[in-house]
């Protein structure tokens, strides 16, 4: 019975048996009582009228009463009352308070019900034969026999509840066993089926109210689990067929070609054995292939007859053969022990015809399903469709390796940054892409109006130049330029303006490489067959083009921005000026390696710009120009560095880099303090120069006068005795030319006049030489540091004695107090810059240094020590011609001084004389 008739029966019963209990109730159990009651009330009042007409209205008042009082024994029994025809009572038994008020509200012979009081009432008139009459009123209490029915009803509602609660609960309990728990079970399987288990069912009685739905269910899972089997065969399918496409788009040799289908096939099935065997012209079957359990068994001189075993029947019978019990079947033929127990050999056709036998064993019987052999069918008819297209195939494979060689010059050629090996390698790869016989494959840049050959690949014919060049109003190669298209031509004859540089050529074809609409090159394929080139070439070609031009255009912007880089990090690097970055706070971002030079920061330092200045108003002008004009160009500030030392500089800045958080700016500071001080050194040097010719003129004009005045004087002496005044003014003037002369002597020795005496000079000995003039002086020591080994140096000696004397001489008069006079020589090789001097020339020198402990000397003393006639022992009959004799001296043998003090502290002398040079 279904759900939906029993429900309904349950509920059709249920109604039945309420109906039937309460029509009983109403009819068989009220009905009756109140026919059962009424029937004794009117027994009771028709008893009561008999004894009024029979005893009261007669005057048998005793019997009357006799009689009534036995009504008092009676149940229920609560009022009886006899009135008189005007409504007065004549007698009454019971409750007085029940008698009414008024008796005309009654109908005589009525039995009428009060629920308030729960009793039954009844009123009538009774007329005599004497013609006499009363009224007479019963009223009886019917309490206990409502308690009853109402106790009676009660049991009969609440039989119907229990029946209607029974009919509930198991309408309840069926709907649940039938709906609710089945329902609870399509969920758990819509579960499973939803994480792809589908070997589930829904099982209910076919009573059930679902049962329909659970049918519907158990299909619906049934073809969704079918569906998943066929999903999983046709990936199976699609992975194979797709992996022996790949093979036939691949295919170099047909034996190559199976012995990877049959690794293929082993491994995505894990069957036993997979083996091909070809069918040759003499029926034999042969093997070309194996995979699995044989390989070490058996090889490619195994050979079988057709007929022979289940692989030779299937040739036989031309149909596929499945054993999925090899021990049932005649045809197996063990080999080697292997442990088959299942085997399907597939035929393999081409063109109609087997060609071979694909033949798969498993170790497991029952392995090979319908689904497994419908697989196998594809397979052999995927293998027989690529051997009956195997030469159309050959085209699809060239095709196909055209365009991988497309993607590989995309992929590689655009990631190559010289643009030779870009060429280069394009040339090749069109080459192989091509694959044209007697292929010439030529690439051109264009430079102006010509074409110079970047790249040729293939065979020649005839020797080539190493280099080429062509105009582009040249030959097809320049039309396809000037024309920036294609042009193929198909048959070099019929192009008469075509310049053939190779006798073999017979088709050209010429793709210009485009960039931004100008050309850059071309690429141009030469063959030896007419119509050698196809739609397909064309549309390689062109691509190829189209990605060679991307390439090169890359390369080139490579090249100019690894350049411009280069350039700007070599200008960065190696400039002697400090380059800078700073944000818009100052703070330096990047520095190089100049400005780590001059100033002595690091780059991890965290300083400032303006942390450099030394004076804040000058920082604040630095700003103001800065914000005026956005740049600084040339700036003059005075700068400090890591030690604190004073550096005058030029800066240039400007913004490099702005952004709406930052600013950004490229800046320059040229370090001019040893420039400025190079300045005044050159000054002071020109000075000198400038002096000592003025000096040298006067020299010899006084030489001159004192020549004429020195034999004047001795003529006159001569002339005279010593006793005579005149010869005592004589030797005056004598003495006083003398001394004059020695003056004119010292200003021809500073302006670098006279003669020398060269010789070759240890200057070791000239120094010893030089300190013997002087003997002891006083409480000064003379310290000497010599190196025994020095090299002699060309030289006159007496000249360079003076020197010595001189300065010593200066050093003995700076330490009145005593001190001590250190003299050092050497040599050794030195450049332009460890001598402060703007004319100083790098080379070999001997150096003589010589130090005093004296008074030292201030800068202003210092700038002007060589000039001739200064002296600051003016009072001590100096004539300041002797550092400047020094000076000059020393320039006249080609050598440098350099003269160092610090006051207070002493001063020192360094003299450098090149070795080895001939004074001229």
């Amino acid at each position: 019975m279904s759900g939906k008739a029993f429900a309904g029966l349950i509920a059709f019963l249920i109604i039945l048996i309420t109906g039937i209990l309460i029509y009983l109730n109403e009819h068989a159990i009220i009905r009756n009582f109140e026919s059962r009651e009424s029937g004794k009330i009117n027994v009771l009042f028709s008893n009561l009228k008999h004894a009024i007409k029979s005893h009261l209205l007669n005057g048998e008042s005793e019997k009357f009463f006799e009689f009534v009082q036995s009504y008092k024994d009676l149940p229920g029994v609560k009022l009886v009352a006899v009135f008189d025809s005007s409504g007065n009572i004549i007698f009454h038994m019971g409750d007085r308070g029940e008698i009414p008020s008024k008796l005309s509200l009654f109908q005589a012979d009525i039995l009428r019900y009060s629920p308030e009081r729960k009793v039954y009432e009844v009123f009538s008139r009774v007329r005599g034969e004497n013609g006499k009459s009363v009224g007479v009123m019963l009223k009886v209490d019917v309490t206990p026999y409502r308690e009853g029915i109402a106790r009676t009803n009660l049991l009969i509602f609440t039989i119907i509840a229990l029946i209607v609660i029974f009919g509930f609960i198991m309408v309840v309990t069926t709907f649940t066993n039938r709906v609710i728990k089945p329902i609870s079970r399509v969920s758990g399987l819509m579960q499973d089926v939803a994480r792809g288990v589908y070997n589930v069912q829904l099982e209910v009685p076919r009573s059930s109210e679902i049962y329909e739905f659970a049918e519907n269910f158990n299909q619906m899972v049934k073809l969704l689990d079918e569906k998943e089997g066929r999903l999983e065969r046709q990936k199976s399918q699609f992975k194979i067929i797709s992996e022996i496409s790949r093979l036939g788009l691949d295919i170099k040799s047909v034996e190559e070609f199976f012995k990877s289908v049959v690794v293929i096939i082993r491994s995505e099935f894990n069957f036993l054995n997979v083996t091909y065997f070809t069918v040759d012209s003499s029926k034999k079957l042969r093997l070309a292939a194996i995979s699995g359990y044989l390989e070490d068994y058996i090889d490619e001189n195994y050979v079988i007859d057709v007929g022979y075993g289940i692989i030779g029947s299937s040739v036989l019978i031309g149909d596929v053969i499945v054993i999925n019990d090899v021990s049932k079947s005649p045809q197996f033929v063990p080999l080697y022990d292997a442990p088959i127990q299942s085997e399907v050999a597939i035929p393999i056709r081409k063109k109609g015809k087997i060609v071979g036998v694909l033949d798969i064993s498993s170790d497991k019987m029952n392995a090979f399903t319908s689904e497994d052999v419908k697989v196998f069918k594809t397979i052999a008819e995927t293998i027989s469709l690529i051997l009956e297209k195997f030469d159309s195939t050959v085209e699809n494979v060239k095709l196909l390796f055209k365009l991988e060689s497309v993607y590989k010059l995309t992929r590689d050629l655009v990631l190559i940054r010289d643009i030779d090996k870009i060429f280069e390698n394009a040339a090749k790869i069109i080459h192989s892409v091509l694959g044209k016989k007697e292929l010439v494959v030529e690439i051109y840049e264009r430079v102006e109006n010509l074409l110079v050959m970047k790249s040729i690949y293939g065979s020649l014919k005839e020797p080539l130049p190493y280099e080429y060049i062509q105009s582009v109003n040249e030959g097809i190669i320049g039309r396809a330029v000037r024309e920036k298209t294609l042009i193929h031509v198909p048959d070099i004859i019929l192009e008469p303006k075509a310049v053939r540089y190779y006798k073999t050529v017979s088709s050209e074809i010429v793709v210009p490489l485009i960039v931004e609409n100008e050309v850059i090159g071309a690429i141009n394929c030469e063959a030896g067959a007419v119509n050698a080139f196809d739609s397909v070439d064309i549309l390689v070609l062109q691509t190829i083009a189209d990605t060679l031009s991307i390439a090169v255009h890359n390369a080139r912007m490579y090249q100019k921005i690894s350049e411009s880089e280069n350039k700007y990090r070599a200008i960065f690097e190696n400039s002697s000026e400090a380059i800078f970055r700073i944000d818009q706070n100052g703070q330096f971002i990047e520095i190089n390696p100049a400005f780590v030079k001059i100033f002595g920061f690091a780059p991890e330092d965290k300083v400032s710009l303006y942390d450099l200045f030394i004076s804040s108003q000058e920082v604040k002008k630095f700003k103001e120009e800065l914000e005026n004009y956005g740049q600084i160009s040339g700036f003059d500030a005075q700068l400090k560095n890591k030690d604190g030392e004073t550096l005058n500089v030029k800066i240039s800045l400007k913004i490099s880099l702005k952004t709406a958080l930052e600013t950004y700016y490229d800046g320059a500071i040229v370090d001019l303090t040893d420039y400025l001080k190079m300045r005044d050194k050159i000054y002071e040097a020109d000075k000198l120069r400038g002096l000592a010719q003025i000096a040298g003129g006067m020299a010899h004009e006084f030489n001159n006068i004192f020549a004429g005045i020195l034999g004047s004087a001795q003529l006159i002496k001569m002339k005279f005795s010593k006793e005579d005044k005149v010869y005592q003014w004589a030797d005056i003037i004598e003495r006083a030319t003398m001394r004059g002369a020695e003056l004119v002597k010292k200003l021809i020795a500073y302006a670098r006049g006279g003669k020398l005496k060269i010789s070759n000079l240890n200057i070791n000995e000239v120094i010893i030489e030089t300190l013997q003039k002087f003997g002891h002086v006083g409480e000064i020591t003379f310290k000497t540091e010599f190196e025994p080994q020095i090299p002699e140096i060309p030289g006159d000696r007496e000249q360079i004695i003076q020197v010595f004397y001189n300065i010593i001489q200066n050093g003995i008069e700076a330490m009145e107090n005593g001190g001590t006079l250190y003299i050092k020589t050497g040599h050794k090789w030195f450049d332009q810059k460890s001598v402060n001097d703007p004319e100083f020339v790098a080379g070999e020198y001997v150096y003589v240094s010589i130090s005093d402990t004296g008074i030292g000397m201030s800068e202003e003393i210092l700038s002007r020590i060589f000039e001739p006639f200064f002296t600051t022992k003016r009072v001590l009959g100096k004539s300041g011609l002797g550092l400047s004799m020094v000076h000059g001296i020393v320039k006249n043998h080609g050598g440098y001084i350099a003269v160092s003090s610090v006051p207070g502290k002493g001063s020192t002398f360094d003299i450098f004389f090149p070795v080895g040079e001939k004074l001229k």
